[in-house]
């Protein structure tokens, strides 16, 4: 019976052995479970980290975009008002060449006027002298 005692011992002993090696590796997937999880919120947190970076970065591409569209519109818009100014010199100088020539044809007006009036003055009073 003592044998049987001791052997009842020893299986029971061998069995707490094998239990405290099993808790053993339990415990230690747990902690590399949990460091995994861990290691996994930490690339979670930088990819979301690299993901508010480029969001900022392409908010900044597209301010950029929009500035230099600005920027476009307003050199064409500039342009345009460069055409309009010739477009509005060379009428004025048109118009100026026209006013011209109607001053010309107004002052050749205005003395074929005086000479006729001057003509019928001297007519006039050549005809009003007594002979």
């Amino acid at each position: 019976m003592c044998e049987e005692l001791e052997k009842v011992e020893l299986l029971l002993y061998t069995c707490d052995l094998e239990f405290k090696k099993l808790r053993s590796s339990i415990v230690t997937t747990l902690k590399s479970t949990e460091t995994g999880l861990e290691d996994r919120e930490a690339i979670i947190r930088e990819q979301l980290r690299q993901i508010a970076i480029l969001e900022m970065q392409k908010g900044k591409d597209e301010d950029e975009m929009l500035d230099q569209t600005l920027k476009t519109i307003e050199i064409v818009n500039i342009q345009d008002m460069a055409t309009e100014k010739e477009n509005l010199e060379a009428s004025c100088s048109y118009l100026a060449s026209k006013k011209a020539e109607l001053d010309k044809i107004e002052e050749d007006l205005l003395k074929d006027k005086a000479k006729k009036d001057a003509r019928r003055n001297t007519m006039g009073a050549t005809s009003s002298t007594p002979s």
